[in-house]
């Protein structure tokens, strides 16, 4: 079996906990990390025996031997890198949703257009439950005055799984 060859566009948090679940994966590869500079993506990859370090985003969508690219950028970036990595033929998955309707949309023609994957990695959006929560929500509780929300990220060691 072939595996996907990913590549992950940033090296902040998230990344650090997306690489080790690419480089355990039976169906995945960790191909390629990029980040502003190479000494950063060159620090990140010392982890992932076989990934290549990259300097910018470009440099990583360019290359033949990546065939999908996880952007773990800041949000404000999310539709131009992806939008240049299907431009280029690469299945994109974008860490948390991006910042419009509209963003969404335009990347989703581009990835029909191309016969490409986009996903975002905002699993909870889109699962059942948060659609049945908010059909009930004034029933349950009425209009709500204040809302808080806390993530917690487990803190891991290179190669540890979180369950």
């Amino acid at each position: 079996m072939t595996k996907v060859k990913i590549g992950i566009v940033g090296t902040g948090f998230i990344a650090t906990i997306l690489a080790p679940q690419i480089q355990s994966s039976k169906k995945a590869r960790l191909d390629a990390v990029s980040s502003r500079t190479l000494a950063k993506a060159e620090s990140f990859v010392a982890n992932y025996p076989g990934a290549i370090a990259v300097e910018g985003a470009d440099h990583l969508i360019a290359r033949d031997d990546v065939d999908a690219v996880y952007i773990a950028t800041p949000t404000s970036a999310k539709e131009d890198v992806a939008s240049r990595a299907l431009t280029a033929g690469k299945h994109v998955l974008i860490e948390k949703p991006l910042h419009s309707a509209a963003s969404f949309k335009r990347l989703s023609a581009l990835a029909r257009q191309k016969g490409l994957v986009l996903m975002d990695a905002t699993h909870f959006v889109h699962h059942p439950r948060t659609s049945a929560m908010r059909q009930r929500l004034a029933a349950l509780i009425g209009a709500p005055a204040f809302a808080a929300h806390y993530v917690l990220f487990p803190l891991l060691r290179p190669g540890e799984h979180p369950l």
